[in-house]
């Protein structure tokens, strides 16, 4: 996502299609905790229930974020 391009040579439908979800469902990780970063003071308050939900989940298995 990030260049624009397909992990592998050849089109959307030469994909490993387990990859490319993996990669999304972590580009969404990613999203995730780079918003909730750049929470400071009160803004913490404003953070989503999912995106809490989502660093607790991520702390219980050992990724400190």
């Amino acid at each position: 996502m990030r260049y624009g391009s397909m992990p592998d040579a050849g089109g959307l439908l030469e994909q490993d299609a387990g990859l490319l979800g993996r990669m999304s469902l972590l580009g969404s990780v990613y999203d995730t905790v780079q918003r909730v970063r750049g929470l400071v003071g009160e803004q913490i308050h404003d953070m989503r229930p999912d995106d809490g939900r989502l660093l607790v989940w991520l702390e219980s298995m050992g990724v400190n974020v």
